[in-house]
């Protein structure tokens, strides 16, 4: 065996050992049953939204449910973060046409078809019962501005009605003074990349150069 031989198969060694490593150490508490928290809430709802399998845009609805067990830890009879119910579930399944049942398997890597109601535990299961009941409704989500008709909105979906705990979700969106470390959304750290190109079929070399004179604006 050559050195490069040798040390090809040293480095899959060391490969195998990472990600042996890797995957030791990290968990997907979306997946947990029992979990909860801030980074697990926002983490669930992230997957949901950036897997892009629902259209209808939530207007912060589903950060506002999850986070009215901060304020009173049960608020309904329901289970999980979003503590829906076996009836809720039913209905989501119900409303998972149009090739929804694949994506959902396929982006999320979950069988949210036969999902039992003991699976609402887990935080991703939770958050994608109550996406599909709000892309599965009539009506439109309220904008985020009008807090009443989310709430109306919510009952109507769900058959829980939040009553003050939701209004008082969201006076802690807005009153800083009063967030948590959990509700400080806009306080987070945010990776930011821009992708330049100089292609000359996108445009001559001339309005790169302009557009390279905003970079010191940028970065400054």
């Amino acid at each position: 065996m050559n050195v490069r031989k040798r040390l090809t198969h040293v480095l899959i060694i060391l490969v195998q050992i990472n990600l042996e490593g890797v995957n030791a150490v990290a968990k997907d508490e979306t997946l947990v049953a029992g979990a909860t928290g801030c980074e697990v809430t926002k983490a669930s709802i992230d997957r949901v939204k950036l897997s892009y399998i629902f259209k209808k845009s939530d207007y912060f609805i589903m950060a506002r449910v999850a986070f009215c067990s901060e304020f009173g830890k049960k608020v309904s009879k329901g289970i999980g973060i979003w503590q829906l119910t076996a009836e809720n579930l039913k209905a989501a399944q119900g409303k998972m046409g149009g090739g929804i049942e694949d994506q959902i398997k396929k982006i999320l890597c979950i069988d949210f078809k036969n999902a039992k109601a003991e699976d609402l535990k887990k935080p991703l299961y939770s958050a994608v019962c109550a996406a599909l009941l709000i892309e599965g409704a009539q009506e439109q989500v309220p904008f985020r501005s009008e807090e009443e008709e989310q709430r109306k909105f919510w009952q109507s979906v769900t058959s829980h009605d939040l009553g003050k705990k939701f209004q008082e979700s969201c006076e802690a969106f807005k009153n800083k003074d009063k967030r948590t470390d959990c509700l400080k959304c806009d306080e987070q750290p945010t990776d930011l990349i821009f992708v330049v190109d100089n292609s000359g079929s996108i445009a001559d070399k001339l309005a790169f150069n302009r557009v390279s004179l905003l970079f010191p604006f940028l970065f400054s």
